[in-house]
């Protein structure tokens, strides 16, 4: 017979073999759920390739391919291009202007983080007077090309004063198009969405007889877009030498957001969002230190793992893991917490159910046990006899030192004792009238 260290030690055998093959089994349908092995190959849709788009897409292209990703740069014709896109789930990332969503459907999509500011020009030529956007009543104005994101900006914010194609003629043009055409007097201003480090506004601000327009009520802008902020172009800060330009301008800029549609890989976002902390996050000509990326100025819902990183910073596993495992190992963390708060009950109640039906196996098998010793004596010699009684008071011995035993079952347990006791003692008065 097993002693009392014996019976412990197979108890915690068992309790750990069931815990192991539970927790194996939540480990496999974990993995199961979290898919650890998606796609290497991601898409991204940019703006034509002589944007700034275009140009971040390739350093994303360069740091992914370092980790054996593959990020294919879908060009097009700007944030309109993208939107649509994204919203037929042709493409995972794209870049997209902060005012261009108006009337589109953001139920499908979702915001990565804001990037950087991209400011609002308005250039006019020398003899135009222009105090402020409400004076392009009656002017030529080259506002973007119809449906692209540069048009559907312009109508916002010049709506705000009233200039609309019936108070002023909107000339459809590309950025490059629109600057030659203010530059040969085509068109009387200008209106465009673009980087302070583009070509074209940096040759606008040095060119004879252009303007930059001082939005005296940035602020009120702001106010009333929320997808504006109010910037300032300090001056000197394109060109100390030259002093480009000559003088501070007050400036209305909307920010460039890194979207995705909403079925977008997890472990994708992952990867990107360490890229966007190293490529966005230094000062700019209008950002500060830190600014960018941010979940601030998104016009869609911030995804929660994106929420999360700005919110928390790079965890321990993001940290130590590759983006792919890292993102598996955060979700996994998160579907723990439940299933932990599950378990822990369940836990706890496996040594009862264990003793419970451990105690009623062990008085089943003394009933058993104590049935066969007691048999007609009187076929039994002296010797058998005793030996009888020897087992029987092995019974007792483990019977009466039983460890653990539920409450509910005491009741059963000292009836079972009693009865072996109630046995042994027949069988020794037995033998003692044998041997009188």
């Amino acid at each position: 017979m097993m002693n009392d260290f014996d019976q412990s030690i197979g108890r915690n055998i068992i309790l750990g073999l069931i815990a192991s093959v539970v927790a194996l089994g939540l480990i496999g349908l974990l993995i199961w759920v979290v898919n650890p092995f998606p796609s290497r190959d991601i898409k991204i849709s940019t703006g034509p390739e002589a944007t700034l788009y275009y140009q971040y897409a390739q350093k994303y292209a360069e740091a992914f391919a370092k980790q054996e990703i593959n990020l294919e740069i879908v060009v097009g014709n700007g944030s309109t291009q993208t939107i649509e896109r994204l919203l037929n789930d042709e493409v995972d990332f794209g870049f997209v202007q902060g005012g261009t969503l108006k009337d589109v459907d953001l139920s499908k999509l979702v915001s990565i983080g804001s990037l950087y500011y991209e400011p609002i020009w308005l250039f006019y030529r020398d003899g135009v007077e222009i105090q402020q956007l409400n004076d392009l009543k009656g002017k030529r104005v080259a506002a973007g090309i119809e449906g692209t994101g540069i048009r559907l900006i312009a109508e916002q914010v010049l709506g705000l004063n009233n200039v609309t194609p019936d108070t002023a003629t909107f000339v459809d043009s590309s950025v490059p198009d629109a600057a030659e055409a203010l530059k040969h007097g085509e068109v009387d201003a200008a209106f465009f969405v673009m980087s302070p480090t583009s070509s074209v506004a940096y040759d606008l601000l040095t060119a004879d007889g252009i303007q930059l327009l001082n939005i005296d009520r940035a602020e009120a802008y702001s106010r009333k877009l929320n997808f504006l902020n109010k910037v300032v172009l300090s001056e000197g800060i394109l060109n100390f030498e030259t002093n480009v330009p000559d003088r501070d301008y007050e400036l209305i800029a909307t920010t460039t957001v890194l979207m995705a549609h909403q079925n977008t890989l997890e472990e994708h976002i992952f990867l990107v969002l360490p890229h966007l902390i190293a490529f966005h996050n230094m000062r700019g000509v209008f950002e500060a230190d830190g600014e960018f990326p941010s979940g601030l100025y998104v016009e869609a819902k911030l995804h929660p793992t994106a929420e999360r990183y700005y919110a928390n910073g790079a965890t321990f596993v993001t940290r130590f893991l590759p983006p792919v495992w890292a993102a598996i190992a955060d979700r996994l963390i998160i579907l723990l917490i439940p299933i932990i708060t599950l378990m822990v009950p369940i836990v706890q109640t496996l040594p009862s159910i264990y003793y419970r039906f451990g105690i009623r196996y062990k008085i089943v098998n003394w009933y058993s046990q104590l049935h066969q010793l007691d048999t007609d004596t009187s076929l039994l010699s002296d010797e058998e006899l005793k030996q009888r009684i020897e087992q029987i008071a092995q019974l007792e011995y483990q019977a009466r030192f039983t460890r653990s035993v539920p409450k509910d079952y005491l009741d059963e347990l000292y009836d079972t004792i009693g009865d072996i006791v109630a046995t042994r003692e027949y069988l020794e008065q037995k033998y003692a009238e044998r041997n009188n």
